[in-house]
């Protein structure tokens, strides 16, 4: 039986206070067979660990640990596809509990307690049958945090759990498309060919240091150890990606590679970095000009992001003299010098400089005088 703050849940009743509660249970039920029980073939939804089972030193299958959880939740509420208009009026956290047995309460008027307590999961795989236990797993999969169900989730359930629904089918299109992926950049990365935007070893600096690499823009490093950082280096933002649900990871660094002036921007911004132009003192989460002068203080919930907020504080068009001044600061013959023709018909077009049959040498000369005049 399922207990709402509380309260005995009856999907059948009609306790106008649970109106919301039951179209929901309903149209969840309705998704579940329809979605696990293959044309009434099937009544067995499989729960199964996130993590893979461990293997011993000689390849046997260690015993997997018993998983004990609170038969009690607290989600925030949840809305059938009728409701959802009602998400803007009516919200809020409330307290959801599954027992198996008769529901206890010391007497009339308190608050039903689940019995008993806690839900055990025993092995690494546990069926749950959805004739005999559909209130149980409308509690695991929409309402209990150790249960992770992608479905819930897009309705507002937190997104972690030990346990998911076993699906061959998705798990195999799942890791498919993670293999796809893991390929993807390692080709873009690697570039084996000239169709790579990448193979350019100029244009991998620039990538490099637009996504944060430190010492992209130096000379001196190796093109070919930077390749091998730069990708470790995505994969590992991917992770945290998919674990935090913030940050950036493989679609923003495909992004990046489209090689829009943002990347020429931020590659601007590491050369400076890299050549003393500017540096960052990570203890007072700021960034200085080589003559001492204040770039920019970086918040206390940006520093473990800094050269990305450093990033986008300078592309803001709020802040247009601030890009103008760190040009400046950052544009000597060096720069200039190791720019090729479309990294200087960029800078051009900042200063407004005619560009039609413009040769190399002539826009070098003409950002030359601007700069270093």
């Amino acid at each position: 039986m399922l207990l709402l703050n509380g309260v005995q849940f009856i999907p059948t009743g009609k306790n106008p206070d649970h109106e919301i509660q039951i179209k929901h249970y309903k149209e969840s039920v309705k998704f579940l067979r329809d979605t696990y029980g293959k044309n009434g073939q099937n009544s067995i939804i499989t729960l199964i660990r996130r993590k893979e089972p461990t293997r011993n030193a000689t390849g046997m299958l260690e015993e997997t640990a018993p998983l004990v959880f609170p038969a009690k939740a607290y989600p925030e509420v949840q809305f059938a596809a009728s409701d959802s208009k009602k998400k803007d009026s009516i919200g809020g956290m409330e307290t959801w509990a599954y027992s198996e047995n008769r529901p206890l309460r010391k007497q009339a008027g308190d608050d039903y307690q689940q019995d008993p307590k806690s839900i055990k999961f025993m092995s690494h795989a546990q069926g749950f049958n959805m004739d005999t236990h559909i209130d149980l797993l409308y509690f695991l999969l929409y309402k209990s945090p150790k249960v992770f169900f992608p479905p819930a989730v897009a309705q507002g359930k937190v997104k972690k759990g030990d346990l998911m629904v076993e699906d061959s089918a998705l798990r195999a299109k799942e890791a498919v498309a993670k293999e796809r992926d893991i390929l993807k950049l390692k080709n873009a990365i690697m570039a084996p060919s000239l169709q790579y935007p990448l193979h350019n070893d100029e244009n991998l600096r620039k990538v490099a240091a637009a996504w944060g690499i430190d010492g992209a823009m130096d000379q001196h490093k190796s093109v070919d150890e930077l390749r091998l950082l730069l990708e470790h280096t995505v994969k590992n933002a991917e992770k945290a990606k998919k674990m935090t649900g913030n940050g950036k990871g493989l679609e923003e660094f495909f992004e990046l590679i489209e090689f829009d002036d943002s990347v020429r921007q931020r590659s601007m911004i590491m050369y400076a970095l890299d050549n003393g132009k500017i540096k960052h003192d990570k203890d007072k989460n700021t960034y200085l000009y080589a003559s001492g002068n204040e770039l920019l203080n970086v918040p206390d919930n940006k520093k473990y992001v800094a050269f990305d907020y450093l990033a986008s504080h300078l592309s803001n068009e709020l802040n247009a003299k601030e890009w103008e001044m760190f040009i400046k600061e950052v544009v000597d013959e060096d720069y200039l010098n190791a720019l090729n023709f479309g990294d200087l018909k960029w800078l051009a077009k900042l200063n407004e400089l005619p560009l039609s049959q413009r040769s190399t040498e002539g826009l070098r000369e003409d950002l030359s005088k601007i700069y270093c005049g």
